[in-house]
């Protein structure tokens, strides 16, 4: 009984691996029959414009195309497998506005993958293009800055560069006058604040930046609050006037740097009188702050209005 067991073992494993064998043989020859076959599949066309010298697109044009492709399914397989996302160029010369007609896409495409080409998600492409032209436009900082404790700018915040050449299609050159920046955001600085910063472009496809970077460069100090007696100037008066008081006292921010060189003569308060009417005796008039430094910060002065009397 045992040698038989053994003998019966023994044929089986034979009979495994020519049924394996077949089988394999079975499914290579139904993949080769299958692949045989023609098919139909959409895949995406990437497109590419080469244009004439001296001009640049005042439209983006379409940049990638669906299109069905039909073949045989070895042909399928090998173009996904080497021919993915295939892309295809197309020469632009002449007319400043043309269009590229379906069959010079569809021969393109052929062209490029070796397939037919059945359907198109759209059967004609349009291009709009112009002369380059040249501006030189302003970049701006685009800020949200905010100071909490006693820390103010010093002076002007600069960029380097602060203006740039912007090149694109003459129309679209018409309204653009100055480019921002990335935005900043910054809360409380305690010292001077260096940073580069990306310009940015509006239409990338369509301009064209001389650099594309500018360096912020912003001057930081500590305010104190500093208070000088400034006198009221009397103006737009044909009378002789006496104020009282005559003298103002004013508070303002200053910083450190320039604390000790602050005084009254940096301000201007004055006492307008072109709209009161002089009729004599004792009037009030209100008080306004003509002229301060720009390197001040929260001028207020007291009293807001003061007294005034005609002298005949």
């Amino acid at each position: 009984m045992e040698g038989y067991l053994k003998k019966r073992h023994s044929t089986m494993v034979p009979e495994r691996r020519v049924l394996l064998l077949c089988l394999v043989i079975s499914l290579v020859v139904w993949l080769f029959v299958k692949l045989s076959k023609s098919y139909e599949t959409r895949t995406q066309v990437l497109l590419e414009y080469q244009l004439p010298m001296g001009y640049r697109f005042s439209d983006v044009p379409s940049k990638s195309l669906e299109v069905s492709l039909s073949g045989t399914g070895w042909e399928l397989l090998t173009n996904a497998i080497f021919r993915h996302r295939p892309k295809v160029a197309f020469s632009l010369s002449g007319s400043p506005k043309a269009e590229i007609e379906r069959n010079e896409i569809i021969r393109k495409i052929e062209e490029k993958i070796a397939l037919n080409v059945t359907d198109l998600s759209q059967d004609h492409i349009s291009v709009a293009f112009d002369s380059v032209f040249s501006r030189k436009v302003k970049v701006v900082l685009d800020s949200a800055i905010s100071f909490q404790n006693g820390y103010f700018i010093r002076d002007s915040i600069s960029l380097t560069p602060d203006s740039i050449v912007i090149f694109g299609p003459a129309k679209l050159l018409e309204g653009i006058f100055e480019l921002k920046t990335e935005k900043l955001a910054m809360s409380c600085p305690e010292k001077n604040f260096r940073k580069t910063l990306k310009i940015n472009n509006p239409q990338p496809d369509l301009f064209e930046i001389s650099t594309t970077e500018t360096e912020v460069f912003i001057p930081v100090e500590q305010y104190s609050e500093k208070t000088v007696a400034v006198p009221v100037r009397v103006v737009n008066s044909t009378d002789s006037i006496r104020l009282v008081p005559a003298v103002v006292q004013l508070k303002c921010v200053v910083g450190l740097s320039r604390f000790k060189a602050v005084s009254a003569a940096d301000f201007r308060v004055e006492a307008d009188f072109s709209e009161t009417l002089n009729t004599g005796g004792q009037h009030t008039i209100s008080l306004s702050l003509a002229r301060q430094p720009k390197w001040v910060h929260s001028a207020v002065f007291s009293p807001k209005a003061v007294e005034y009397l005609i002298i005949q």
